[in-house]
């Protein structure tokens, strides 16, 4: 998974560094907000992907397993079709709203149209990709990720370089990740003949109704990523114009990157404590939580730093000198998941656990503060304000988040401190002493300098946390992790 991810990454910069470098800050700032109209209903489809991935991994008959699989493709034909008719119709009829140059604006529509059928047709095909997952085939999930993204960030370039296309079919185009990675996943759905099947008879109120109640708690939780991220372009377009959002999504895509590295991080979290759970297995919901976290810090902490110091020359380096007036925002933005790195492993866990009243309560308490935050500063500092108030919610709701995860699990604000923040933030300390006196004694005046301090910083952080805070068979466990013999078993959770 940790592979797939990794080339996700690379495929969404890539294509973000095609087109940032290739159009204007105002083209590039309304394939952001044209997209962000998708992302509105994304977390529904998000919502069904959760619990079928739960459903699928409960199913041990032929018919549990059906029952599943048809319910969920169901699912996805239903909600699919009321989001490509969300995307084509609110889209439209707000986008006046936004401060769009006329000769965009034509091409901004035709996209949400296009949008819209590229998420009616992209999520059906998404039922092969929950399959692999919920039976815990994460190496064949893998694989047919890895091919989703290579096929769109080709389809991507194709369209940018090679062809020219219209900035509407760039825009529907960015949307197609689901279909790409569909159409691998049923491929080898097909290939392997998995024993799913659609089987309408085997659907029923009562289950559906089972079904619907986890993916609406999923739902409610997800939907406050609207507020946080995808409003936050509506409020920038409103207030600063379609250039602004071109800069939005240059500073946003780092603290992207951080976020799908945590996402690859915790994957397996979920089933793993779900059986600890389901088993009372109290030591090892403590182990899997403590390590998990302290692992999650260590390994994000240090690229978040070396993103921060080097904001400016990143940006530079990656899409050109005119997105540099996004450094302040870049850092801002990538400075929330300093803590946010906490939030990971425990809030995963606190789904295994029941705790869904408490991670909407929390989740809605951020997505509040960001809307509140972001509306006062936008008009004051424009992209800094708007990021700025993502910033300062997740850190003033993350005494809540531990307050919730001290409750449900045998652990104490000190045992993460000294498992987890201890090594982690001190080590991370020095890092960005560091960093901060390369860049003081001078710029980094090459684009290979750049390239070379921010792999070697995370590198060296990494490798004297290895050498200072890792006991013996922790060490051992990651030099079997390294050396791919150790995937056969690590579904049980932690080394030691």
């Amino acid at each position: 998974m940790q592979a797939a991810r990794v080339v996700s990454i690379v495929a969404l910069l890539g294509v973000a560094t095609v087109i940032g470098r290739t159009y204007s800050l105002a083209e590039f700032g309304v394939y952001g907000l044209t997209l962000s109209f998708a992302s509105y209903v994304l977390f529904v489809q998000g919502s069904v992907q959760a619990a079928a991935v739960r459903e699928i991994a409960h199913a041990t008959t032929q018919e549990e397993r059906d029952r599943a699989f048809t319910t969920t493709v169901a699912a996805y034909v239903v909600l699919g079709g009321l989001a490509g008719l969300l995307i084509a119709g609110v889209g439209n009829a707000v986008l006046g709203v936004f401060d769009i140059p006329a000769a965009l604006e034509s091409e901004a529509r035709l996209g949400l149209v296009g949008l819209a059928l590229v998420t009616l047709v992209g999520w059906p095909l998404t039922i092969f990709q929950n399959v692999f997952h919920g039976t815990q085939r994460f190496g064949l999930a893998a694989v047919v990720e890895i091919g989703g993204y290579v096929t769109f960030a080709a389809v991507m370039s194709v369209l940018v370089l090679a062809v020219g296309a219209p900035l509407w079919v760039v825009v529907a185009a960015g949307g197609s990740i689901p279909v790409c990675s569909g159409l691998a996943g049923a491929v080898q759905f097909l290939r392997l003949r998995e024993p799913f099947r659609l089987r309408p008879a085997t659907a029923s109120v009562a289950y559906t109704r089972h079904f619907g109640g986890f993916s609406l708690s999923v739902l409610l939780t997800a939907v406050t990523d609207i507020v946080i991220y995808s409003l936050d372009r509506a409020i920038l377009a409103a207030f600063r114009g379609a250039s602004a959002v071109g800069l939005y999504e240059a500073a946003v895509r780092p603290q992207q990157l951080i976020r799908v590295l945590q996402g690859t991080l915790v994957v397996t979290v979920l089933p793993a404590s779900s059986r600890y759970v389901a088993e009372d297995d109290r030591a090892r919901i403590r182990e899997l939580l403590l390590r998990g976290t302290r692992y999650v810090v260590a390994a994000t902490v240090p690229i978040i730093v070396t993103f921060i110091v080097f904001s400016a020359d990143i940006l530079e380096l990656w899409l050109g000198e005119r997105y540099t007036g996004a450094a302040t925002a870049m850092a801002i933005f990538v400075a929330s998941w300093i803590l946010g790195a906490n939030t990971g492993v425990a809030g995963s866990m606190l789904w295994a656990a029941g705790r869904m009243r408490q991670r909407l309560i929390y989740a809605w308490v951020v997505a509040a503060l960001n809307l509140v935050l972001s509306l006062l500063f936008t008009p004051l500092w424009g992209l800094e304000g708007v990021v700025l108030g993502t910033t300062v919610a997740y850190t003033l709701a993350l005494p809540l988040f531990l307050y919730y995860v001290v409750e449900a699990f045998p652990i104490t604000v000190g045992d993460l401190a000294r498992s987890a923040w201890l090594p982690g933030y001190s080590l991370a300390g020095g890092l960005a002493a560091v960093l901060v006196g390369i860049q003081a004694v001078g710029p980094l005046d090459s684009p290979a300098w750049v390239v070379a301090v921010c792999i070697a910083a995370p590198l060296a952080y990494w490798a004297t946390y290895y050498r200072l805070f890792l006991s013996q068979p922790e060490r051992a466990f990651f030099r079997q992790l390294l050396s791919f013999r150790g995937h056969g078993g690590g579904s049980r959770g932690v080394p030691g």
